[in-house]
Protein backbone atom coordinates (compact mmCIF):
# COMPACT_ATOMS: atom_id res chain seq x y z
CA UNK A 1 0.00 0.00 0.00
CA UNK A 2 2.54 2.83 1.10
CA UNK A 3 5.49 3.54 -1.33
CA UNK A 4 8.53 3.41 1.14
CA UNK A 5 10.32 0.30 2.20
CA UNK A 6 8.31 -0.82 4.79
CA UNK A 7 5.13 -0.67 2.77
CA UNK A 8 3.27 1.16 5.64
CA UNK A 9 0.76 3.59 4.86
CA UNK A 10 0.77 6.08 7.41
CA UNK A 11 -2.60 8.17 6.66
CA UNK A 12 -2.75 10.61 9.73
CA UNK A 13 -2.48 8.44 12.52
CA UNK A 14 0.11 10.70 13.82
CA UNK A 15 -2.75 13.40 13.97
CA UNK A 16 -4.42 11.02 16.18
CA UNK A 17 -1.67 9.64 18.57
CA UNK A 18 -0.38 11.48 19.73
CA UNK A 19 -2.22 14.05 18.41
CA UNK A 20 -1.18 17.04 15.73
CA UNK A 21 -0.38 19.37 18.13
CA UNK A 22 2.20 19.75 20.64
CA UNK A 23 1.13 20.79 24.00
CA UNK A 24 3.77 23.99 25.29
CA UNK A 25 3.38 25.51 28.72
CA UNK A 26 -0.22 24.32 29.88
CA UNK A 27 -2.15 21.35 29.19
CA UNK A 28 -5.63 20.36 26.83
CA UNK A 29 -6.47 23.36 24.23
CA UNK A 30 -4.69 26.06 25.34
CA UNK A 31 -1.60 24.14 25.71
CA UNK A 32 -1.98 22.96 22.12
CA UNK A 33 -2.75 26.33 21.21
CA UNK A 34 0.31 27.90 22.76
CA UNK A 35 2.76 25.08 20.72
CA UNK A 36 0.85 26.22 17.72
CA UNK A 37 2.14 29.66 18.75
CA UNK A 38 5.79 28.63 19.23
CA UNK A 39 5.95 26.79 16.19
CA UNK A 40 4.85 29.45 13.97
CA UNK A 41 6.69 32.23 15.65
CA UNK A 42 9.83 30.18 15.09
CA UNK A 43 8.89 29.18 11.66
CA UNK A 44 8.36 32.44 10.86
CA UNK A 45 12.03 33.61 10.81
CA UNK A 46 13.00 30.51 7.99
CA UNK A 47 10.26 32.02 5.49
CA UNK A 48 12.83 34.21 3.53
CA UNK A 49 12.95 35.21 -0.08
CA UNK A 50 11.14 38.19 -0.65
CA UNK A 51 13.18 40.68 0.80
CA UNK A 52 15.81 39.29 -1.55
CA UNK A 53 13.31 40.10 -4.43
CA UNK A 54 13.28 43.53 -3.14
CA UNK A 55 16.70 44.59 -3.05
CA UNK A 56 17.46 43.68 -6.51
CA UNK A 57 14.53 46.49 -7.71
CA UNK A 58 17.12 48.94 -7.82
CA UNK A 59 19.00 46.94 -10.22
CA UNK A 60 16.03 45.81 -12.58
CA UNK A 61 15.56 47.20 -16.01
CA UNK A 62 11.91 47.41 -15.95
CA UNK A 63 11.12 47.30 -11.77
CA UNK A 64 7.34 47.34 -12.13
CA UNK A 65 7.21 44.54 -14.42
CA UNK A 66 9.86 42.10 -13.53
CA UNK A 67 9.38 42.66 -9.71
CA UNK A 68 5.96 42.08 -9.96
CA UNK A 69 5.93 39.21 -11.70
CA UNK A 70 8.45 38.03 -8.96
CA UNK A 71 7.09 38.42 -5.80
CA UNK A 72 4.02 36.47 -7.60
CA UNK A 73 6.13 33.51 -7.42
CA UNK A 74 6.84 33.45 -3.71
CA UNK A 75 2.92 32.75 -2.99
CA UNK A 76 4.14 29.30 -4.99
CA UNK A 77 7.24 28.81 -3.31
CA UNK A 78 5.98 29.64 0.31
CA UNK A 79 2.57 26.87 -0.50
CA UNK A 80 5.13 24.23 -1.83
CA UNK A 81 8.34 24.31 0.23
CA UNK A 82 6.83 25.66 3.60
CA UNK A 83 2.99 24.66 3.56
CA UNK A 84 2.99 21.70 2.18
CA UNK A 85 6.34 20.63 3.41
CA UNK A 86 4.96 20.74 7.22
CA UNK A 87 2.01 18.94 6.55
CA UNK A 88 4.35 16.07 4.97
CA UNK A 89 6.30 15.81 7.72
CA UNK A 90 3.87 16.04 10.51
CA UNK A 91 2.38 13.05 8.68
CA UNK A 92 5.31 10.81 8.76
CA UNK A 93 6.78 11.63 11.89
CA UNK A 94 4.85 12.29 15.25
CA UNK A 95 6.32 15.07 17.52
CA UNK A 96 7.06 12.88 19.89
CA UNK A 97 9.55 10.66 18.40
CA UNK A 98 12.27 9.64 20.72
CA UNK A 99 15.37 10.36 18.12
CA UNK A 100 13.39 13.80 16.95
CA UNK A 101 12.84 14.82 21.02
CA UNK A 102 16.31 13.30 22.41
CA UNK A 103 18.04 15.75 19.94
CA UNK A 104 16.08 18.40 21.07
CA UNK A 105 16.45 17.94 24.87
CA UNK A 106 20.63 17.52 24.18
CA UNK A 107 20.06 20.84 22.35
CA UNK A 108 22.01 19.67 18.79
CA UNK A 109 19.43 21.82 17.08
CA UNK A 110 22.19 23.00 14.69
CA UNK A 111 22.73 19.84 12.13
CA UNK A 112 21.42 17.83 9.67
CA UNK A 113 20.21 14.91 11.95
CA UNK A 114 18.20 16.59 13.83
CA UNK A 115 15.85 17.41 10.82
CA UNK A 116 12.48 15.99 11.00
CA UNK A 117 13.00 14.65 7.45
CA UNK A 118 16.40 12.89 7.95
CA UNK A 119 14.56 11.40 10.91
CA UNK A 120 11.79 10.02 9.20
CA UNK A 121 13.76 8.60 6.08
CA UNK A 122 15.87 7.10 8.86
CA UNK A 123 12.56 5.59 10.15
CA UNK A 124 11.36 4.14 6.74
CA UNK A 125 14.63 2.61 6.20
CA UNK A 126 15.33 5.22 3.20
CA UNK A 127 19.27 4.99 2.95
CA UNK A 128 19.61 7.07 -0.30
CA UNK A 129 17.59 10.33 0.74
CA UNK A 130 19.93 11.68 3.58
CA UNK A 131 22.35 11.66 1.55
CA UNK A 132 21.19 13.35 -0.92
CA UNK A 133 19.46 15.56 1.93
CA UNK A 134 23.11 16.27 2.92
CA UNK A 135 23.89 17.64 -0.35
CA UNK A 136 20.98 19.53 -0.55
CA UNK A 137 22.75 21.79 2.30
CA UNK A 138 25.88 22.19 1.07
CA UNK A 139 24.66 23.73 -1.75
CA UNK A 140 21.71 25.52 0.37
CA UNK A 141 24.86 27.15 2.23
CA UNK A 142 26.46 28.12 -0.34
CA UNK A 143 23.40 29.78 -1.74
CA UNK A 144 22.37 31.17 1.00
CA UNK A 145 25.71 32.54 1.75
CA UNK A 146 25.69 34.06 -2.01
CA UNK A 147 22.70 36.13 -0.76
CA UNK A 148 23.63 37.51 1.68
CA UNK A 149 26.59 38.68 0.47
CA UNK A 150 25.14 40.43 -1.97
CA UNK A 151 22.63 41.89 0.53
CA UNK A 152 25.45 43.21 2.26
CA UNK A 153 27.15 44.89 0.08
CA UNK A 154 24.61 46.25 -1.77
CA UNK A 155 22.66 47.59 1.33
CA UNK A 156 26.41 49.61 2.03
CA UNK A 157 26.73 50.60 -1.25
CA UNK A 158 23.55 52.20 -1.15
CA UNK A 159 24.39 54.25 2.55
CA UNK A 160 27.57 54.91 0.48
CA UNK A 161 25.86 56.74 -2.13
CA UNK A 162 23.93 58.35 0.27
CA UNK A 163 26.07 59.48 2.59
CA UNK A 164 25.93 57.54 5.18
CA UNK A 165 28.94 55.61 4.34
CA UNK A 166 32.83 56.44 3.84
CA UNK A 167 32.67 57.92 -0.20
CA UNK A 168 35.18 55.42 -1.17
CA UNK A 169 32.95 52.41 -0.98
CA UNK A 170 31.20 54.22 -3.67
CA UNK A 171 34.32 52.54 -6.15
CA UNK A 172 32.67 50.20 -8.45
CA UNK A 173 34.51 48.02 -11.40
CA UNK A 174 33.54 48.11 -15.16
CA UNK A 175 31.19 45.37 -14.40
CA UNK A 176 29.30 47.52 -11.78
CA UNK A 177 30.49 45.60 -8.99
CA UNK A 178 31.09 47.79 -5.75
CA UNK A 179 34.56 46.16 -4.66
CA UNK A 180 35.19 47.62 -1.84
CA UNK A 181 31.96 46.98 -0.07
CA UNK A 182 32.50 43.24 -1.06
CA UNK A 183 35.78 43.75 0.74
CA UNK A 184 34.21 45.20 3.94
CA UNK A 185 31.25 42.49 3.88
CA UNK A 186 34.03 39.83 3.83
CA UNK A 187 35.66 40.47 6.62
CA UNK A 188 32.75 39.99 8.85
CA UNK A 189 32.80 36.12 8.14
CA UNK A 190 36.36 36.23 9.91
CA UNK A 191 34.97 37.19 13.06
CA UNK A 192 33.08 33.38 13.10
CA UNK A 193 33.36 30.97 15.47
CA UNK A 194 36.94 28.80 15.13
CA UNK A 195 35.94 25.76 15.56
CA UNK A 196 31.99 25.08 14.29
CA UNK A 197 32.68 22.08 11.99
CA UNK A 198 29.40 20.96 9.31
CA UNK A 199 27.84 17.76 10.74
CA UNK A 200 27.37 15.18 7.99
CA UNK A 201 24.22 13.22 8.60
CA UNK A 202 25.14 9.08 7.80
CA UNK A 203 21.81 6.96 7.52
CA UNK A 204 21.68 4.18 10.08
Amino acid sequence: VGGNPKRDAYGFRYWKNPGSFAEYIHTGSLGRFEGFLGAFFQASFTCVGPEYVAMVAGEAIYPRKTIKTAFKTMYFRFGLFFILGALCVGIILPYNDPTLTGLLDAGDTGTGASSPYVIAMKNMGISVLPDLTNALMVTSIFSAGNSYVYCATRTLYSLSLDGHAPRFLRKTTRAGVPIYCFCVTMVFPLLGPPHNPIHIVHPI
